[in-house]
């Protein structure tokens, strides 16, 4: 926004305050993080930049999306963006290997992602960084602040978001595998 500055007559002021720069394009920072039917979220991976596909599959599905699905004793569906590391051929594969069912792209149409709880999760999450006072000058205090925006969504609104997700993944996919472990349930 705009600033103001008083100065006395013949004061000179320094280039700090009558010069200012801005980076056309200022730095990414990009959060990967997952969130479940039962209100769980999983540890979020930071990454300054974009992420390749050797990137995310050992940082954010390996590490992360594996464990976080092993907690729960059912079997789980990962409902992703559109990004296209998520459908890269590399993580489809990765999801095969570890039977972790995928929603398929088909069934994931692009003009409605407000059926996707993940967007609204972010929009949340969003709206509570928005309230910080300032923007995040380092990686290690935009860390912080993520993780404390984001735990102020609670469970039941992430369990709310979620309530009718089998539902929506069920009218909208051609998967044998996905429509029979929705039957399951």
């Amino acid at each position: 926004g705009k600033q103001y500055y008083m100065k006395k007559r013949g004061e000179v002021l320094s280039d700090s305050i009558t010069k200012f720069t801005s980076e056309k394009f200022p730095a990414k920072r990009m959060v990967w993080q997952a969130i479940c039917e039962c209100g769980k979220r999983s540890r979020p991976f930071f990454v300054n930049g974009t992420m390749d596909s050797e990137m995310y599959i050992s940082k954010c599905l390996h590490e992360r999306l594996l464990p976080f699905i092993k907690e729960h004793n059912v079997p789980c569906i990962f409902w992703p963006d559109l990004a296209p590391i998520h459908y890269s051929r590399a993580a489809v594969q990765w999801f095969e290997d570890n039977d972790v069912l995928l929603v398929p792209k088909t069934a994931n149409p692009a003009a409605v992602p407000e059926d996707r709880p993940i967007e609204r999760y972010w929009a949340l999450c969003k709206r509570e960084l928005k309230k910080e006072p300032k923007a995040a000058k380092t990686d290690k205090d935009f860390r912080y602040r993520w993780k404390r925006a984001s735990s102020r969504v609670s469970l039941e609104t992430i369990k709310s978001m979620m309530a009718s997700v089998r539902d929506k993944i069920k009218s909208r996919s051609q998967l044998t595998k996905i429509e029979e472990l929705m039957n399951e349930f």
